[in-house]
């Protein structure tokens, strides 16, 4: 069998559907009430890796697609035309045009849309950046969206593993795996794109607390109010957690 005989794109959607992922309201309405806490984005270790593995020239046009509060956004206009941010909550629209004027930036346009709206409406840009952004449905149509929109180059990341807090946090919350990154690169290999692939890694700070209590309010957020009996199975796990994970996206680039 040879690799393009594989349906990798139908192994995406399915792993996804098994996920029942949140709706779009929810989802925006998860982001609107995260927004607040969003008021000026750290430059990250993760941020600055990400920078560095990106060519960017000073006539760019930049779309940056699920930017959030800027996190990405922000270092790149100082260096380009301009950027496009869009996302999907307009709360942390309002938190990206905030933080611009804050740091006197006037070439950032912001655009309330998801990545399964239809992008006719969006502009031809040089450099395409989707950064943590693509827990999609279906990413194979996604992707060729990106693609169409695209002059030079794509730069994405896509989580490492299946599980997003780890397995036995997972576990216990009956959070189904998801997706892992070589399904990605093996669907733009599909797509006739040859991508290369590199990592970032950090320390997974998400959890980070004080106290149990705490721990519980950051698991909350991510993956909604856990049981009673999850709540015990969790604070087990909090009271003999003696280290921080590593947290990995792989960084995926390609022209064009």
């Amino acid at each position: 069998m040879k690799c393009e005989d594989i349906d990798f794109a139908g192994m995406f959607r399915e792993i996804q559907r098994e996920r029942k992922k949140e709706d779009r309201k929810a989802k925006q309405e998860r982001w609107d009430k995260r927004a607040p806490s969003f008021l000026s984005p750290k430059k990250s270790s993760y941020t600055k890796t990400f920078l560095d593995k990106m060519t960017l020239f000073k006539d760019d046009e930049v779309i940056d697609f699920g930017c959030g509060p800027g996190t990405i956004a922000l270092e790149v206009a100082p260096v380009v035309k301009s950027v496009l941010g869009c996302d999907i909550s307009r709360g942390m629209l309002d938190q990206l045009e905030n933080n611009a004027r804050n740091l006197g930036l006037t070439n950032i346009e912001a655009k309330q849309k998801a990545f399964e709206d239809s992008f006719d409406d969006l502009p031809e840009c040089d450099v395409f950046i989707a950064s943590r952004s693509l827990d999609v449905a279906d990413i194979e149509d996604i992707l060729k969206k990106i693609i169409s929109k695209t002059k030079r180059s794509v730069y994405l990341t896509y989580k490492v593993g299946k599980y997003f807090f780890g397995k036995e946090i997972s576990e216990v919350l009956g959070v189904a795996p998801a997706p892992d990154y070589i399904l990605v690169l093996n669907i733009l290999y599909n797509l006739g794109v040859n991508a290369k692939l590199d990592f970032i890694r950090y320390e997974d700070t998400r959890l980070d607390s004080t106290s149990f209590d705490e721990f519980i309010q950051k698991v909350s957020w991510y993956c909604g109010e856990p049981s009673s009996e999850q709540k015990r199975e969790l604070e087990k796990i909090y009271n003999k957690r003696e280290h921080k994970d590593t947290m990995g996206w792989a960084f995926i680039s390609f022209d064009v």
